[in-house]
């Protein structure tokens, strides 16, 4: 026997990791985020297929390995190498897990905390959470086999939602269209105790859940292809509302859900929509992609009162000492929105975190936000249409299969808080939502100074909310304190000026089209004025970072003008698109200018406003 082989017989401490031959594994000090160096193996043994890395003598510590091969996962894991481990020989199975032939798993590398962080802080047994057992039945916890980073498959999915469908006599399966990006077809779930049997298409079906006057709640899980777990917990959610809960429920609203809005980007683990580079949740003004086009269809045809959207964050618990939250919550009131919408805004979003935290749940504001104000966000898009919004974001991107089910049910958890809240608080719901749509619909048929449109918000601290976030040693799991929080809401306003009751563009341009496109896939109402008729307007000069009017004169179109008027509940929507210099959103360019859809000329812009009351019948006065 030669120097070597009894050298690795007789390595009795320190740190072996093993993994199949086509992985390499490589060792770091530290943890994943924090500095790190690459740490030699003393030697290598190969044996059955599995190649042994030794470090003999390792000294104590925080160190990660990164191991990946062709056909392999890559997994980047902490270690937190104790001085009892440091004593004896420790082995770690390194094994990364292959591939599967399907789609619907991991593509990047995984991120994978400590096992002492595991156990002390993010748990994830689905029998800790026996209240809501029925939603962790879900393909994710239950089909046999699936490879180590494989999440519920499009097939899989189908077929929950096509038992849902077959054995609940209040749930219907429909399709809400295709996507763009390999002809995928995305369901759409409605629970209902209106009879839909009859309703052969997804139009008949709104129509006849629309005629029933109840209250109307949008969710959608995964508009981010690579956020699996707010899909896993919608379709959780389908499987509770196809049961007894939702009997109780469906007393008083109507629910229908699109468990994977981006079923394209969920099937090769993508943040954005396949073929593009375009963030779905960037793209609710500019409607560029199938996603967002089918999402506002949806909202077209049924008029929702609440509309919940589950998404996940990054995972980052590998730092020395970390603030941990497992859910985080915002909405999606701005200024624009009343008083009392923006107050029961602040109440759904504080809402759900009693119920989080007793079931061992941490909740926070979104990065402490409570809201936000960029208008091409789905948030502020749905408030500026007077719909109540919810954000959820657990904590899974590059997470893989870690903490799933605690991932999942803290969606579960905080989507039935807020239904039994809006069942328990039915007409205060629906009458701020109902006034709210009616406010907007009447600020913009008479104009007023007073009237105006926040183009630009500022961040306001709330020390009265101030609450703890608990801090964590990242290796061993252990509480090492609380950080302090202040929450902040966007609701100062810095630029604003007076709404319109019309914006008017001139037709017959090469960008003429294009505005009417995307006016039509936000099912906004426009009248023509013909050629020669002559509208009292002001128009947009200045700069796409800040606009100046002009003073009112009448302008007279050779080739015709199109009037879009603001008696609508959309009005503050039109005006985030129409208004040139919305400070809020030129990061996407939200608005018609920033985008360049409409370009400059000589004189300013091509597009104007009317500052007179509209006629009874919704048209501006042309002469």
């Amino acid at each position: 026997m030669n120097m070597d082989t009894i050298r690795k017989k007789e390595f009795s401490k320190g740190l072996v990791l093993y993994a199949p031959a086509p992985v390499t594994v490589k060792l770091y000090t530290g943890l994943a985020k924090g500095e790190t160096t690459l740490i030699d193996a003393a030697f290598t043994d190969a044996e059955n297929g599995i190649v042994s890395y030794f470090y003999p003598d390792l000294d104590s510590g925080n160190y990660h390995y990164v191991s990946s091969g062709e056909g392999y996962f890559s997994l980047d894991k902490d270690i937190y190498f104790s001085e009892a481990k440091a004593a004896v020989r420790t082995v770690v199975n390194a094994d990364p897990g292959k591939k599967g032939d399907q789609f619907y798993q991991a593509k990047d590398t995984v991120f994978a905390p400590t096992d002492e962080f595991t156990e002390k802080v993010i748990p994830s047994d689905p029998s800790l959470w026996p209240d809501y057992a029925e939603a962790l039945t879900t393909p994710m916890f239950t089909d046999a086999p699936r490879t180590a980073q494989q999440y519920t498959t499009y097939t899989e999915m189908l077929a929950v939602l096509k038992e849902l469908d077959r054995s609940c006599r209040n749930a219907y399966l429909y399709y809400l269209g295709k996507s763009n990006a390999y002809d995928i077809e995305i369901p759409l779930i409605i629970f209902t105790q209106t009879d839909l049997s009859g309703a052969k298409t997804l139009e008949q079906a709104a129509e006849l859940v629309s005629a029933n006057g109840k209250l109307t709640v949008h969710y959608q899980g995964q508009m981010h292809g690579n956020e699996p777990a707010g899909g896993e917990g919608a379709l959780g959610v389908c499987k509770l509302l196809a049961g007894s809960y939702g009997e109780t429920l469906l007393d008083t609203m109507n629910i229908y859900v699109i468990p994977k809005l981006n079923c394209a980007g969920a099937r090769d683990d993508r943040r954005t929509v396949i073929g593009t580079t375009i963030d779905p949740n960037r793209d609710m003004l500019r409607v560029e992609t199938s996603e967002i086009r089918l999402h506002h269809k949806a909202y077209h045809l049924f008029c929702p009162a609440l509309s919940i959207d589950s998404h996940e964050y990054t995972v980052d618990p590998s730092y020395e000492v970390t603030s941990y939250n497992d859910i985080m919550l915002a909405s999606g009131f701005t200024s624009n929105n009343s008083e009392e919408f923006r107050k029961l805004s602040k109440e759904l979003t504080a809402l759900p975190f009693g119920k989080l935290k007793k079931q061992g749940l941490r909740p926070t504001y979104y990065i402490d936000e409570v809201n936000f104000h960029n208008p091409n966000n789905g948030s502020t898009y749905s408030g500026n249409q007077g719909i109540l919004y919810l954000l959820i974001e657990s904590r899974g991107i590059w997470g893989g299969h870690n903490a799933f089910a605690r991932r999942a049910v803290g969606h579960v958890i905080t989507v039935t808080e807020l239904l039994n809240y809006v069942h328990e608080n039915l007409e205060y719901v629906k009458e701020t939502v109902a006034a709210e749509k009616d406010r907007f619909k009447t600020l913009g048929k008479t104009y007023s100074e007073e009237n105006l449109i926040v183009l630009e918000h500022g961040t306001v601290l709330h020390p009265e909310m101030d609450y703890a976030k608990p801090r964590y040693n990242g290796a061993t799991g252990e509480l090492v304190g609380e950080l302090i929080r202040t929450p902040k809401i966007q609701e100062a306003i810095v630029r604003s000026r007076p709404r319109p009751t019309a914006y008017v563009f001139c037709a017959g341009e090469e960008w003429t089209q294009t505005v009417l496109e995307k006016l039509d896939l936000h099912y906004v109402k426009y009248h023509f004025i013909p050629a020669g008729k002559k509208v009292l307007l002001q128009q947009y000069r200045g700069t796409a970072e800040e606009a100046i009017l002009s003073a009112e004169q009448y302008f007279a179109f050779p080739k015709g003008a199109y009037a879009v008027p603001m008696d609508t509940y959309y009005g503050t929507v039109l005006a985030t698109m129409f208004e040139p210099d919305i400070t809020d959103s030129p990061e996407y360019k939200g608005t018609l200018v920033q985008s360049g859809v409409i370009p400059p000329i000589e004189n300013g812009y091509p597009l104007y406003r009317y500052i007179h009351d509209l006629n009874p019948d919704g048209t501006i006065t042309a002469v």
